[in-house]
């Protein structure tokens, strides 16, 4: 479980994965995670479009932790995402 809802929003240089909402209290919110961030990679897979989100979770393994780049304000961030292993991960888009 991570608490993430994640969105594709369309800018001039094309497709990019943006957070929707974030669960008060979830693993995304413990991490800095909020809504309006550009989530451009995570772990080893770029991120441009809502459905890359859920391809991270298609391609690996459960892991308790995933390394994840933002993009806020036009600065460019690392956050690591610990999940929450007593809930399922679910993967949400808007």
């Amino acid at each position: 479980y991570h608490g993430l809802t994640v969105k594709t929003v369309w800018s001039e240089q094309g497709p990019v994965c943006v957070v929707h909402s974030v669960e008060t209290g979830s693993p995304a919110e413990a991490a800095g995670i909020v809504s309006g961030d550009v989530l451009e990679r995570a772990g080893d897979l770029r991120l441009s479009r809502a459905l890359d989100w859920q391809r991270v979770f298609l391609a690996r393994t459960p892991v308790d932790e995933l390394t994840c780049s933002i993009r806020r304000d036009d600065e460019e961030r690392q956050v690591a995402l610990k999940f929450d292993a007593s809930r399922p991960v679910q993967v949400a888009f808007n």
